[in-house]
């Protein structure tokens, strides 16, 4: 040919060559002149030119536009570089102007392409975590019916329960109970106490049983023993004291009930569940609450309702702990009161009898006349 022609438009051909080629992908190739495209801009080697970079791509000049890679995104047009995904998002495709939150149950550290599950039941990742959280004590993971390793969040562990590690625990083993939330450990029944049905709280062992504590009931208190409501241990049952007598035994909830001994009677307490009369020879007892009972002492003897003494009238005696006084023997007298009788007097020289003793009169004498 005598002349070159022109290649089209969007066409190049180097020096003498015989045909045109395609813009080759970064270039701009109109006018016949193959331009590199600047950074932010890119070619496919069509005829259009040089074009903004998209959305989701980067263009770093002088090639076509490139998809930013998962874990990356791009949300402005003409950019040379992909920025990476916040920790807290990810990114599974190529090409994306925009991160996804990090879904509940999982977290996602900077440039995150799948997010991670968080591993464990003690853990929770609330939407949108770049990290786990450990569940603290007296909190449980949630929801419980989700897998353990995909906690969302968690909650306070309610009355009845203790957690710890992220678990709930209901606080129903025996002696157990939680009164209060948030718990990371049961509580457990003190002495003189049980659990209540619903293992809440507690409650006081009823009179007539006792727990050591540590257990779900109350154990009775065995025979002849008592215990006041809230007791640790049954104690043996009482005894009357001296100069009382049992009323009525002790129950597992009652004590001993004892009276006093009234007059003429009397007791040693203990188990005995009456007061010995006072009816030995010369035995009395003169006040309420005796313990034994008295000897009537020498000139007296026990009035008829063994609750007291009266002397012996005179012309008789008696030397004590006998119920009668004994009559002077003939010969003999005694005044009131006497222990003992004593031989009538005889009349001194000088005086004549004038009549004989008797038990409670002296010899009467009078005076020789001249």
């Amino acid at each position: 040919a005598s002349s070159c022609d022109a290649c089209p438009e969007g066409l190049v051909s180097p020096s003498r060559a015989s045909a045109c080629s395609l813009c080759p992908a970064g270039y701009d190739c109109s006018g016949g002149t193959t331009v590199m495209c600047s950074p932010g801009n890119y070619s496919n080697g069509d005829t259009t030119g040089c074009e903004p970079c998209q959305k989701g791509f980067y263009c770093p000049g002088g090639t076509d536009q490139q998809m930013c890679r998962p874990g990356s995104y791009q949300p402005d047009p003409s950019q040379t570089s992909c920025l990476a995904c916040p920790a807290g998002k990810y990114q599974q495709n190529s090409g994306e102007d925009v991160c996804a939150d990090c879904p509940a149950g999982h977290f996602c550290p900077e440039r995150t392409v799948n997010p991670i599950t968080c591993g464990s039941v003690a853990l929770f990742c609330q939407p949108g975590s770049a990290t786990v959280q450990s569940a603290d004590e007296g909190y449980y993971t949630t929801p419980q019916d989700s897998e353990s390793t995909k906690r969302e969040g968690q909650a306070i562990c309610e009355v009845g329960f203790a957690c710890n590690g992220g678990i709930k625990n209901a606080c129903d083993g025996n002696g157990q109970y939680a009164d209060e939330p948030g718990l990371s450990a049961c509580k457990t029944a003190s002495a003189g106490t049980k659990p209540t049905p619903d293992h809440q709280g507690v409650e006081s062992c009823p009179a007539g049983t006792y727990s050591v504590g540590g257990t779900d009931d109350c154990s009775e208190c065995g025979s002849g023993e008592i215990s006041n409501a809230g007791a640790a241990g049954c104690r043996t049952c009482a005894t009357c004291s001296l100069g009382k007598y049992q009323i009525a035994e002790c129950s597992s909830d009652r004590e001993t009930q004892c009276g006093d001994c009234l007059k003429g009677k009397a007791s040693m307490g203990g188990e005995a569940t009456s007061c010995t009369e006072c009816n030995s020879d010369g035995r009395y007892s003169d006040e309420d609450g005796a313990s034994i009972c008295k000897t009537a002492p020498a000139g007296s003897k026990p009035t008829s309702n063994r609750q007291g003494t009266e002397v012996c009238p005179a012309g008789t005696y008696s030397v004590g702990g006998a119920d009668e006084c004994s009559t002077c023997g003939e010969g003999e007298r005694s005044e009131e009161g006497a222990a003992g009788c004593s031989t009538c007097s005889t009349c001194v020289p000088g005086k004549y009898k004038i009549s004989d003793c008797s038990a409670d009169t002296e010899t009467q004498c009078g005076d020789c006349l001249k």
